[in-house]
């Protein structure tokens, strides 16, 4: 019984370290064609996510401030008129896809009607990947919040099936004393009459 004891916590502490080890979240950049242009892809894959949650969010996300409308055509999102400062003065339009993966959800983003720098480490570049990081950031945390929900009730349910052994194996132990000394007390009394009737008979 100790030992279950002692080994639980560490079964159910390792269980939580594979469950949360962190996944790097990057935002890659490379030309993938959109609607009839090649453009400037901004990709990265959103670890531990599924697609239809990532979809709702994600176009949520986009018309946040934007001046435009939302449409979606051969699995890409267009979302006219977003508007982030730090990326352009003036409204512009986010192409996006989003594919599921054996990872995660892999989101590309195209930027049209703006010039995006090819330098990489240009402000307007940054501002770029950071629109797009700030989004995974935030799904990935959900992600891990969900799973740190199951996995806790997973881990009570452990805890209660625990309690429910030691409370069992204490009510099992209990009857076995119980009858051990009744046993006892049984061949005492055997032993105590048997003296009796050797003392009748001399």
């Amino acid at each position: 019984m100790k030992i279950i004891k002692q080994i639980l916590p560490i079964v159910l502490f390792s269980i939580s370290i594979t469950a949360f080890s962190q996944n790097p979240i990057v935002v890659t950049v490379s030309p993938a064609p959109v609607s009839m242009d090649t453009l400037r892809s901004f990709v990265v894959v959103i670890p531990q996510t599924i697609l239809k949650d990532v979809e709702k969010d994600w176009l949520k996300y986009l018309r946040r401030g934007s001046k435009g409308k939302a449409t979606e055509a051969n699995g890409v999102n267009l979302q006219t008129g977003a508007v982030n400062k730090n990326i352009s003065a003036e409204p512009f339009n986010v192409y996006s896809r989003l594919i599921s993966t054996t990872g995660g959800v892999r989101l590309n983003v195209w930027l049209g009607e703006i010039s995006i720098s090819k330098v990489p480490n240009s402000g307007q570049h940054l501002a770029v990947q950071k629109y797009v990081y700030d989004f995974v950031v935030q799904q990935y945390r959900h992600a891990v919040e969900a799973e740190l929900k199951t996995e806790r009730a997973k881990q009570q349910k452990l805890g209660n099936d625990l309690a429910g052994y030691i409370k069992s194996e204490e009510k099992s132990t209990k009857t076995v004393n119980a009858n051990e000394r009744t046993t006892e007390r049984a061949k005492d009394a055997i032993t105590t009459n048997n003296g009796d009737i050797q003392n009748s008979t001399d």
